[in-house]
């Protein structure tokens, strides 16, 4: 599954050499040939460029969350070792690029960016969270398939769990309870703005898909360490999106990118980051119902896939890109009709080729790692592959029994019937109800 063979570093040796010095040095590497042949080659890194330094200009933010989750990806669907020793030592290294570790700006556990703010370091509970997911994710997988309690990670595991809550809690000074959601620091109020030129800090929260990337990281942190105020913010936030989405007449969903843009349609490349907070809320069952998420479900099927199977520009149909194959890679585990999937592998191109960067390695695997619909213990990455609709944390689609058990919050959703503007209206109120968990 490798994307890019890195050769092993071959030493130089003077040329210039003595009779009595090659004995030595030949013994040598026949000693090292019979080792590789006893313990076998070394493997190869499965990301071939080397982890940024600092995310000044987000390269962190935007670049290696990517390559992270690609291999977070291979260790889920392959329970490879080598790729969990791979990923761990990014891990060390993205840890070693924060502020903090580095000594820059504020030494605060958050990684500055100083490409928004005129050159002066700035940063958000967002783009912390797009760095902070794939490495809790990566340590929800090693709790899961026991791989915490090994000597060769459990020292790492204890390490990179007390890191993330430190980025994790340095985010909560700017959770906004009113808003249900995070806002810009007020240390940045003056030199963090928006593409208008106006403060950051000002909006009640941030953009919704960065809040709800940080939001990712607090789901998988809360079922790693239980604590309740990273649920609670979750809850919040799944409440405030959920207020402010609109259902069309064809069932399907529609919201904005931001409270303050609200004829902005949110895009699909920013809407995928929500598509995939809402199913992590969803499977750890703290937000959202059945129902619901076979409406999200519809909106990715029919609005957000095009006929070549490529995404779309925004979560409303609108727009088109040649580079949107890579998104509706994204948009795959979320699928549930045979056609729309098949349309999407297609457009991936074909599986474990060669990729230039951690995003289009991470679309191409995750469209040809999904399956399709399936049946009581089949195997499953979200709930939406289920015909139960519901992916156990075994990674198996729950039984009929296992899901009416208990709250019945995951029933299976009726057939919905359309219903006029005035219909719709008058039943506000009762869907919020229906379709949201409350817990």
């Amino acid at each position: 599954m490798e994307l890019v063979a890195i050769p092993a570093a071959t030493p130089s040796f003077n040329r210039r050499r003595t009779r009595a010095g090659r004995a030595p040095l030949a013994r040598l590497l026949l000693a090292l040939l019979a080792c590789s042949v006893l313990i076998g080659p070394a493997a190869a890194s499965r990301i071939a460029w080397p982890v940024a330094s600092n995310n000044e200009k987000r390269d962190l933010t935007w670049g290696e969350t990517y390559a992270l989750q690609y291999l977070a990806l291979l260790y889920e669907a392959d329970n490879d070792v080598a790729v969990a020793h791979e990923l761990v030592g990014r891990i060390k290294e993205v840890f070693a690029a924060r502020d903090d570790a580095r000594g820059a700006f504020g030494r605060h556990p958050t990684w500055s960016f100083t490409d928004l703010s005129g050159g002066k370091p700035a940063s958000d509970a967002g783009t912390d969270g797009m760095i902070l997911f794939p490495i809790v994710r990566t340590m929800y997988l090693f709790r899961q398939r026991g791989l915490h309690t090994s000597p060769a990670f459990a020292a790492d595991y204890a390490t990179i769990i007390a890191r993330s809550r430190e980025t994790a809690d340095f985010a909560l000074k700017d959770w906004n309870p009113e808003a249900g959601a995070f806002r810009a620091p007020a240390a940045s109020r003056d030199h963090y703005v928006d593409v208008n030129g106006r403060s950051m800090h000002e909006a009640p929260q941030l953009p919704y898909n960065l809040s709800h990337s940080m939001g990712r990281a607090l789901v998988h942190l809360y079922q790693l360490t239980s604590k309740r105020e990273y649920a609670d913010c979750v809850i919040a936030m799944a409440r405030s999106w959920r207020a402010a989405v609109s259902t069309r007449n064809d069932e399907t969903l529609v919201w904005n990118y931001w409270v303050r843009y609200p004829k902005m349609i949110e895009d699909v490349s920013h809407g995928q980051i929500t598509i995939d907070f809402v199913h992590l809320a969803y499977e750890a069952k703290l937000a959202f119902a059945a129902s619901f998420m076979s409406r999200l479900a519809t909106t990715v099927e029919r609005r957000m896939v095009g006929s070549n199977g490529y995404a779309t520009g925004t979560i409303d149909g609108r727009g088109f890109k040649p580079e949107n194959r890579r998104w509706s890679g994204l948009l795959a585990p979320y699928v549930r009709d045979r056609l729309v999937l098949d349309r999407i592998k297609l457009a991936a191109g074909p599986p474990h080729s060669p990729a230039k960067d951690g995003l289009a390695a991470l679309a191409t695997q995750t469209a040809h790692m999904t399956t399709r619909k399936q049946g009581a213990g089949a195997a499953c990455r979200t709930s939406l592959q289920c015909s139960t609709l519901v992916c156990e944390a075994s990674g198996r689609c729950a039984s009929a029994q296992a899901m009416n058990a208990g709250t019945g919050e995951h029933d299976p959703a009726p057939t919905v019937k359309r219903r006029s503007s005035a219909e719709r209206s008058r039943d506000v109120a009762r869907q919020l109800g229906r379709e949201f968990t409350g817990r």
